[in-house]
């Protein structure tokens, strides 16, 4: 890559983030100075802090600055830290990922951000500029949590047509079986509605549509046994209509592939975090399509 596209590309990412968010009065002030440079995706509640605002707790969602201190919380064990940060250039810095990632030092943000991810390319900066975007308002509510066993849903986008639900793409990782789908619709703040469930035969790698009553949004997926016992974790899933679904499929997928490569710097939970943001994001540019509001 060139050195007039690299620039041209971080010109557009700082622009981006710098329109996304106007932010609190003490990030203006502290932006004032220094260039954005990124977003907190994930981190330890309470006591991470900023060296050059250390009478300010770090939050998720929030800006981070090119050359920033980010100090890491005293008196707590090492394994009970983790942060996670998404850099514009497509880089991701973290640590309490995993036992060989501690949070031992503070983390330390670049003076610049000259130094882009491979394979760094527009492509992946859309991919990236809409991650910080879906972080900069209300956080979206929780959905993933880790369950135990490998048989479980995933996040998807999920076609809706007279009367009938596509299940296959948030089934590919759970085993063949009978099972209830419980459906709750959710907005940022939470649930909207109570929860509809359908039986559902799952046959890999599809089943027949499932047959139910429902408005394209996003919804929270939970598997159930025919007992009524939990199977694996719930996720996050969005329901198109036909007319959307094709263009909000090809982007949460790509999406999904570029975002795969941040695992080394983040816990499992931020990456499902990270996905569940991204489906608001498109089920919010849904609503714009179609003229509708969004919850």
């Amino acid at each position: 890559m060139g050195k007039d596209v690299k620039t041209g590309i971080l010109a557009f990412c700082l622009t981006s983030l710098v329109c996304l968010s106007a932010g609190t009065p003490r990030q203006q002030a502290l932006s004032t100075s220094r260039a954005p440079a990124g977003r907190i995706i994930d981190i330890t509640p309470g006591d991470w802090k900023r060296k050059a605002d250390p009478a300010n707790l770090l939050r998720r969602g929030e800006m981070v600055y090119a050359g920033d201190t980010l100090v890491r919380p005293r008196g707590h064990s090492i394994d009970d830290l983790y942060l996670s940060v998404v850099l514009l250039n497509g880089r991701t810095i973290g640590c309490g990922s995993s036992a060989k990632n501690p949070c031992s030092q503070d983390v330390l943000i670049a003076p610049t951000l000259d130094m882009p991810a491979p394979g760094f390319n527009e492509r992946v900066s859309r991919v990236v500029s809409a991650v910080i975007d879906a972080f900069s308002g209300p956080p979206p509510p929780v959905i993933y949590a880790m369950a135990r066993g490998s048989s479980e849903p995933n996040e998807a986008v999920l076609r809706f047509a007279d009367g009938k639900l596509d299940l296959s793409y948030a089934m590919q990782n759970v085993s063949p079986g009978h099972y209830l789908v419980e459906l709750t619709r959710l907005g940022t703040t939470g649930a909207l509605a109570p929860p509809l469930r359908v039986d559902f035969a799952w046959k890999p790698p599809s089943s027949p549509p499932a047959h139910l009553t429902l408005t394209p949004a996003v919804y929270r997926l939970q598997l159930l046994s025919p007992d009524e016992d939990v199977v694996g974790s719930s996720v996050a899933v969005l329901i198109e209509t036909p007319a959307r679904y094709r263009q909000a499929d090809i982007e949460f997928q790509e999406a999904k592939k570029i975002t795969e490569a941040w695992r080394n710097d983040m816990r499992p939970d931020s990456l499902h975090y990270i996905w569940t943001a991204y489906l608001f994001r498109l089920a919010e540019e849904s609503a714009v399509h179609q003229g509708v509001g969004h919850d």
